[in-house]
């Protein structure tokens, strides 16, 4: 199971903020492969 949090904050005079992207902890030429292969990697 993969879950996903997402939020948003909202400052008194309405600005919102949460446009500012997460840089990932790793870079690869094949995400999808590679993610696969690291969710595997904790199944027990």
């Amino acid at each position: 199971m993969l879950v996903l949090t997402i939020g948003e904050d909202v400052a008194r005079t309405g600005e919102v903020f949460c446009d500012d992207p997460i840089a990932p902890d790793v870079v690869s030429e094949t995400p999808l492969e590679d993610a696969i292969k690291w969710i595997e990697s904790y199944k027990q």
